[in-house]
């Protein structure tokens, strides 16, 4: 299925990611069976725990196997590294709902990856709410590209982990809830896809001396209140070549230059955004609540539409999880 976007490169055809639907019935006796404990489901924050976190995901790998093996063999393809996992509501409480779904989506994603843990609270993903007025503290904070309303540009997720900054292999989002009328899609292009990479990776090479701001890193956001901003600069390669020859590419944050270069790599890197952005092939997710959404991150680069139309009446605009795996592939380094 080709589906027109409509919003982003209007000239270029997106196929529609592949996509798994879990049974409502199986879904329910997991979280009877697995996620409630004496009639009360576990929290987000037991899945700190190693052994708690083991066991969903070996239930939710034994009790769904079939659809674990046919996602894992996708994401580990590298022209198609994407898939879609829909969540059915199981609750009549929403909250219970909320939090039964965003527990499922912790146990698909660690029987399918291994994630790395979250450096502020330890979980296996980490929490991102957004609100209209949280949006209005952000931009006043001077921090664009970073509520639901701003354009995501085509890129690929970086893991830092002490000093060291690293493509990781897989990263997964689940969208709890997006209280949005026009959500858009999620996009992602297959680095194998872009047929002019050989003379981009000719004009920027494979250095790993340039520097990039990344984007800053918001804690302790309420509301209009952001308790403190990390911004954080590395020294990293652009192009590296897995082990089966195929590149993996460092795409995120705001170059600041190549060291001791005599040309501007202003150009080469911008004209290799550009080939992302209009390249002729991409799939597509339409953005949906209680939609997850796991792909390869080091065989390709993402992006997604713009939210618009929020729904009146509800504080939150949004609310996601981002699961990255602990399997990196390095670049670089802090600095």
């Amino acid at each position: 299925m080709s589906t027109k976007d409509a919003r982003m490169h209007q000239s270029t055809l997106a196929t529609e990611a592949p996509s798994f639907s879990l049974d409502r019935e199986f879904v329910r006796e997991f979280c009877h069976d697995v996620l409630e404990v004496d009639g009360q489901l576990q929290s987000l924050g037991d899945t700190k725990n190693a052994g708690v976190l083991e066991h969903l995901s070996c239930q939710f790998r034994s009790r769904f196997s079939d659809t674990v093996v046919d996602i894992e063999t996708q994401i580990a393809h590298k022209a198609c590294g994407i898939a879609v996992v829909d969540v059915p509501s199981v609750y009549e409480d929403v909250t219970d709902d909320a939090i039964a779904g965003a527990l499922v989506s912790i146990a698909a994603t660690s029987a399918l990856i291994k994630p790395s843990k979250d450096i502020e609270n330890l979980t296996p993903f980490t929490m991102f709410s957004a609100s209209c007025e949280s949006s209005r503290a952000l931009r006043k904070a001077g921090l664009p590209d970073i509520s639901p309303t701003d354009i995501l540009d085509f890129h690929s997720d970086g893991l830092i982990c002490g000093k060291s900054l690293g493509v990781p292999r897989y990263i997964a989002i689940y969208n709890t809830f997006i209280n949005y009328r026009k959500c858009g899609f999620f996009y992602w292009v297959p680095t194998s896809s872009i047929e002019a990479l050989p003379e981009h990776l000719a004009r920027i090479g494979l250095d790993d001396d340039f520097t990039f701001e990344l984007t800053p890193a918001v804690y302790g956001e309420t509301g209009s209140k952001i308790d403190r901003i990390v911004e954080r600069r590395v020294r990293t390669a652009i192009f590296r070549k897995d082990v089966d020859g195929s590149i993996v590419t460092f795409m995120n944050g705001k170059f600041t230059g190549k060291d001791g270069a005599d040309a501007d790599f202003t150009w080469p890197l911008k004209a290799f955004q550009n080939s992302i952005a209009k390249n002729p092939f991409r799939y597509a997710v339409e953005q949906r609540s209680r939609r997850l959404i796991i792909l390869n991150n080091s065989s390709g680069f993402h992006a997604r539409d713009i939210f618009e139309d929020p729904v009146e009446g509800h504080e939150e605009t949004r609310n996601y999880l981002r699961s990255v795996s602990a399997e990196a592939f390095h670049t670089g380094h802090l600095l």
